[in-house]
């Protein structure tokens, strides 16, 4: 066997080597541009945040309203020591067993919720939202905030009285950061 013969290849090799990694740069990087794609993770964010702020408040399914304090109905978040962002409202309508509200608790900017409406109304006018002009739905969804509203049984204290009613809870989870 002849060694030169045998780096002479190896040198080609690495010739080799070294343009099929260009190649595939190439390759992939060319297609990253060209094909866009948005995850939105907002929805099971809001989920998330919902489930995360229930467990706080009503541990076991009992609301304490004596033990959080007035001064904390309009700070839940922060009571919860969930960092607080523009991102994000919560609120939570406390229902007697009639349906009546005892009280809300919430955090964020309520006045977001128009936001939610505009793409709900979009969804529904199609590409006529704006009169004649056209509305890229597809890429107006990237901005559509996630959304949950839901109701759960508990029992509530307040005054020291055992209560049982219902929570309903509504958070919106706006842009992205």
């Amino acid at each position: 066997m002849d060694k030169k013969a045998q780096m002479g290849e190896a040198i080609y090799m690495m010739y080799r080597l070294l343009m099929v990694s260009a190649v595939a740069f190439a390759v992939f990087g060319i297609s990253a541009f060209y094909y866009d794609y948005h995850v939105n993770v907002r929805s099971a964010e809001s989920i998330i945040l919902t489930r995360e702020v229930f467990d706080c408040l009503a541990p076991k399914g009992v609301l304490n309203l004596d033990s959080i304090g007035e001064e904390n109905y309009g700070e839940i978040l922060s009571y919860c020591e969930i960092p607080n962002s523009e991102r994000f409202y919560v609120g939570m309508d406390v229902l007697d067993g009639s349906g009546g509200r005892i009280e809300k608790l919430y955090q964020g900017d309520s006045g977001a919720l128009w936001v939610k409406d505009l793409f709900g109304k979009a969804a529904l006018a199609g590409n006529n939202l704006l009169g004649d002009n056209k509305v890229d739905l597809k890429n107006m969804k990237k901005f559509n905030p996630g959304h949950f509203r839901s109701e759960y049984p508990v029992f509530f204290i307040k005054d020291g009285n055992k209560i049982s009613g219902n929570v309903e809870m509504e958070v919106l989870v706006n842009y992205e950061e």
